[in-house]
């Protein structure tokens, strides 16, 4: 999604009337901690945003999120000299 599209989307300049931002727009919130709208998305239930809004933020957190996953397996691989079967079985050996 574009700058241009963001601003576009209604209820963008909405403010904020409780927490860390209250006072703050859902603009300059996204724009600062993506994650706290993520966080008021899955925890508060009257929380509502426009639905393009939310399934764009949520498919960038998940991707922010799988990219750090495969990083930090990559990390693993490389520093204990393991490969990605390895990791599988040490995942599942954790569960048990």
């Amino acid at each position: 999604m574009t700058r241009k599209e963001l601003e576009q989307i209604d209820g963008i300049y909405t403010l904020f009337n409780f927490g860390k931002y209250k006072g703050k727009t859902l603009l300059h919130v996204i724009d600062n901690d993506p994650q706290y709208i993520i966080w008021c998305i899955n925890n508060i239930k009257d929380f509502n945003i426009n639905d393009k809004l939310k399934v764009e933020l949520l498919s960038q957190y998940n991707q922010h999120i799988r990219y750090h996953q495969e990083h930090y397996y990559k990390n693993l691989m490389k520093k204990y000299d393991i490969n990605a079967i390895d990791i599988i079985i040490l995942e599942e050996a954790q569960e048990i």
